[in-house]
């Protein structure tokens, strides 16, 4: 399964200065998927910057839309990079509504510049 996902808004906080020059801040992003996956998406990422502005970031995502043509809630669990400009994110997926036979399938996303990014899901 694959596609797309375009960022919609994303809204950062600082939650910690780090003396070594990082810090460490919350995001709240809203998505929206094309693709195998059509829908929208909230998620709430905890991310750690180092000192030149490569960051690394873990969070949770709860998609709502279809799966190949069938009504879907997934949730996602993030571990990612941040490094260039460049955003890499491995996920897990580890609850679905029972419209979906996916649970504990893996997939992971790359950005493409800006505010898009595309997504793979594989068992």
């Amino acid at each position: 399964m694959q596609g797309n996902i375009k960022v919609e808004s994303w809204n950062e906080e600082l939650v910690s200065e780090l003396g070594c020059g990082g810090k460490v801040t919350k995001a709240r992003v809203s998505q929206v998927y094309s693709g195998d996956l059509i829908g929208e998406s909230r998620v709430e990422y905890t991310m750690f910057y180092d000192n030149v502005g490569n960051a690394e970031f873990m969070g949770f995502e709860v998609f709502n839309g279809t799966l190949q043509g069938k009504e879907c809630e997934i949730i996602f669990r993030h571990s990612g990079q941040f490094d260039s400009g460049v955003v890499v994110s491995q996920f897990a997926i580890f609850n679905v509504s029972e419209a979906t036979l996916i649970e504990g399938y893996r997939g992971a996303l790359k950005s493409s510049g800006g505010k898009q990014a595309s997504y793979i899901i594989q068992k």
